[in-house]
């Protein structure tokens, strides 16, 4: 008979992996859905005044995020004045797990550029995933303890490089609509 830690350990895994590939598939493919759901964690608004198109152009984009040291970003457009973004795979020095991807909203109506950024669900499903682990495996509290402020540790700083970039992305498409 398989011990009920070695049970509460394989669900978790199964949870896991499930989203973690069911997400690297959304995020793969640009689902509009995908990228215009989740979390909110955030939210640059830029105005504008009189625009003749919501139209971005989306290769200066890409090569203003050329760097030797970050993974490169990668623009979709997903409708008229709605532009998805991520990261890309990268081995470059400062490569990281992405902690959210991007949507960028053109809104002529309000005369308002918005970008936004939501959570990866991976990033939410790795921390139950790993309290499960911990428990299941009856480490310690205090090794618990310890991982957990390494992971958010790592996740801030992990955020804060995305949202400075997140931040040039509004900063580069604001002037992009201010010289049409």
């Amino acid at each position: 008979m398989i011990p009920f830690a070695i049970w509460i350990w394989l669900i978790g895994f199964v949870a896991f992996s499930t989203t973690t590939i069911v997400e690297v598939i959304l995020w793969l493919t640009w689902s509009a859905a995908y990228f215009r759901s989740g979390i909110l964690i955030f939210r640059r608004e830029r105005p504008f005044s009189q625009l003749k198109d919501v139209a971005l152009d989306l290769d200066q984009l890409r090569e203003s995020f050329r760097s030797l040291v970050f993974p490169p970003l990668a623009f979709r457009r997903l409708t008229h004045g709605e532009y998805a973004f991520r990261e890309g795979f990268s081995l470059k020095p400062l490569s990281h797990s992405s902690l959210m991807h991007g949507l960028i909203r053109v809104d002529p109506v309000r005369h308002v550029l918005i970008v936004e950024g939501r959570m990866l669900w991976f990033n939410l499903v790795l921390p139950v995933f790993a309290a499960v682990f911990f428990v299941a495996a009856g480490t310690r509290a205090s090794v618990i303890g310890g991982f957990f402020a390494i992971l958010l540790t790592l996740q801030a700083v992990i955020y804060g490089i995305q949202a400075w970039r997140f931040g040039r992305v509004a900063e580069i498409a604001h002037d992009q609509l201010r010289s049409i």
